[in-house]
């Protein structure tokens, strides 16, 4: 055993050596690096690697290790834990409703256009440990448009967008069901998002059979909905998610439920009526979707059988601890801890193909440092970088 920590000790060592610059800026330059220490650092795929090292510089993480080394006069930051930064997989814009295009299929939209860089409720997560977060339009167009990534950049706790373009958000919900508008049930959210794609007229009277979308716009739906795209669906009911996950099948897409509420094994099993495998599945859960026990007793059935897991605050009136809530109440109804906490920590953010699930050399040094597990609800969180920055928790114990 003596001998491994002597090894581990050198090889960080050499990576250190091997990153910093030569004599004379050296000095300086070690200066200039910041340590996180801790007795188990937990990764968002589920592994957790115990007396680790992160080493920071520029913002970024210079080298990851274990063992004791940290060289003498540096800036250590030393926890019972820590983590990657937790993920929020299912928020909304303030005043969504306001950004939505008055027609029901908007491909061209995107929610990035909407962010807020200084929102408050984003900058209050932070302080809970939320730092990365995927950005939904809103549920009451079929086609909605495009998700967006952000992160939490610096001290300040302010948003920035994530350049990787967005998934397509579709809606098979009741809010995208008008009965003032086409289209007014389920049925003809289907057959418009397949006229849409199919360039075929819809026969409802009155109505545009383009769907009010010109040349550049159809170009555009067909690219975000081409086979092997991930897709994300609103979808509640046994019907919404059945109905979502039949027309993923049909054109081949790779879906992501949002906020299912009929259990985990309907879900379950309206996939395998689709022939989609678990495993080509993703569902984000939110706290408070109807009842919560029926509800979040989902995630370790869908974990279980290998879909991937992911939780969301649902939109900014939820709380700002509202995820980790979520991923902790999980687990007090039967999902196993290290895949609720890979469900926290953004194996489901890795999914849809935004970021690793870190900490990994080159990446932004978003860490979460605790006195205990993440998902344990009595665990207290110590600090938050963003960026390597230390985020104020304005006198929070």
């Amino acid at each position: 055993m003596y001998l491994k920590v002597i090894l581990r000790t050198v090889l960080l060592a050499a990576l250190l050596a091997a990153a910093l610059p030569a004599a004379p800026g050296a000095a300086r330059a070690e200066e200039a690096t910041v340590f996180v220490r801790a007795g188990r650092f937990h990764h968002a795929d589920g592994r957790t690697v115990p007396d680790a090292v992160v080493a920071i510089r520029d913002g970024r993480v210079l080298v990851t290790g274990g063992g004791e080394f940290v060289p003498d006069g540096a800036r250590v930051f030393e926890a019972t834990a820590a983590s990657a930064g937790f993920v929020d997989l299912w928020t909304t814009l303030p005043r969504g409703e306001e950004a939505e295009d008055p027609r029901p299929f908007a491909p061209g939209l995107r929610a990035s256009d909407g962010i807020d860089p200084a929102d408050r409720a984003a900058a209050a997560a932070a302080r809970e440990g939320v730092l990365r977060r995927l950005v939904l339009p809103s549920d009451r167009n079929p086609i909605g448009g495009r998700a967006a990534a952000v992160r939490v950049v610096g001290a300040e706790g302010r948003l920035a967008v994530d350049g990787t373009p967005g998934a397509c958000v579709l809606s098979f919900v009741d809010a995208a069901a008008r009965r003032e508008r086409f289209p007014g049930s389920l049925a003809g959210i289907v057959r418009g998002l397949e006229s849409a794609l199919d360039g075929a007229a819809v026969p409802f009277g009155g109505a545009d059979p383009a769907l009010g979308l010109d040349a550049r716009e159809r170009a555009l739906l067909a690219e975000l909905l081409k086979p092997g795209a991930r897709a994300l669906f609103h979808a509640r009911s046994r019907g919404d998610v059945g109905a979502a996950l039949r027309f993923a099948a049909g054109r081949k897409l790779r879906p992501v439920l949002v906020d299912p509420r009929c259990g985990g094994e309907t879900v379950l099993a309206a996939a395998k009526a689709a022939g989609i495998p678990a495993a080509d599945l993703a569902v984000i859960l939110a706290l408070d979707a109807g009842d919560p026990r029926f509800h979040l007793e989902a995630a370790g059935a869908l974990a279980r059988a290998g879909a991937t897991v992911g939780f969301g605050s649902g939109g900014p009136t939820r709380g700002p601890d509202a995820v980790r809530f979520a991923a902790a109440l999980a687990v007090r109804h039967g999902m196993d801890p290290g895949a609720a906490r890979a469900a926290l920590l953004g194996r489901g953010f890795e999914w849809l193909g935004w970021g690793a699930s870190g900490p990994a050399t080159g990446e932004p040094a978003d860490l979460v440092l605790l006195d205990g597990d993440p998902v344990d609800p009595s665990s207290r969180i110590l600090a938050v970088l963003a960026g390597g920055e230390p985020i104020p928790r304005k006198g929070r114990p």
